[in-house]
Formats: structure tokens, sequence, C-alpha cells
């Protein structure tokens, strides 16, 4: 079941986390500075212990398939779609949007020593109050390899789902 899992997206920017800037999501109100980053890789949840499976899209999909294998990563996901600036769905490409949200659910939880870096908006202080949820993002190609994000409340010693 999806929601058993803790999503990490392979896409700095998501079309969720596009529709949240734009305002399009009437059960979110406020803007993306409320959003703390925080930043892992697959080696570190691998020593970890963590369980996770991929997803060639968006696992809430039927026609999502799903991988365990870390060397099918990169059959799995579409990396150039994953550092694209446009993501929309086109005539010949009609599910884009899907596959832009490829992820890493990474079973129950994850815990916060797998965190590797904690990103946040360059206005704010880099200690998150109460009400900043976390958001996850896994990214091929980063200072710290292939990295990750996940949504939750900060100030958690777990994000979990």
């Amino acid at each position: 079941m999806v929601a058993d899992y803790v999503p990490f997206y392979f896409a700095a920017r998501s079309p969720m986390l596009y529709a949240i800037s734009s305002g399009n999501v009437p059960a979110y109100q406020d803007d993306q500075n409320p959003l703390v980053y925080l930043v892992t890789d697959l080696d570190r949840l691998q020593k970890v212990g963590c369980r996770f499976v991929f997803t060639d899209r968006n696992a809430y999909y039927q026609t999502a398939t799903y991988a365990e294998d870390p060397a099918e990563l990169d059959q799995l996901v579409d990396w150039e779609l994953m550092e694209a600036t446009m993501w929309n769905n086109t005539a010949a490409e009609p599910d884009r949007m899907e596959r832009r949200m490829a992820e890493l659910p990474v079973h129950k939880s994850v815990p916060f020593s797998a965190v590797l870096a904690v990103g946040v908006p360059r206005r704010r202080s880099p200690v998150p109050s109460p009400r900043y949820s976390v958001r996850s993002t896994i990214r091929r190609r980063s200072s710290f390899g292939r990295t990750g994000i996940t949504e939750g409340r900060s100030g958690d010693s777990r994000c979990t789902r």
C-alpha cells in the first residue's frame, strides 16, 4: 500500500511542487518557504537498513513499474526528464508528468541518521519551526550522488508516512 511508504522523488521539482507554487492545491495554502528538503543517497539508505523500491512514475498509478535492484535504476528512471525544466505532457509523450514523479518509496520510515544534508530557502533560518513540512527528492547527480527527500514534519527524529 502506497500510504505505508515515505516517498523520495528523483526530480528536484515535481509536478505537485509546481502545483503548490502556482497556488493550484486548495488543501495547501502556504508557499514553498515552509518546505525543508532532506537529502540522502542509496548507499546511506542501504547502510541504515531501509527497505525501498523504485518506480518509473508516481507509485499511485497502476501503470507504474517497480524494481528493487539499484542496478535497474538507470533503466527505470528517465534522467533526462528528471533534469528538464519543462515536463508538460505532449502528443508524443502523454505521460511525461506521471514519469516526472518517478520515486523511491521507502517502507515505513527513514531514520534521521540517513539524512546527509538539509536544504532550506536562502532567506530563511536553517532551524525550521514546527509548522514547516519536509519534502523529499532523489537526484541522479549532486555533490552527494543520487540523493533524496521526503514529506513529514520537521523536528521529527524520523520522517514517517
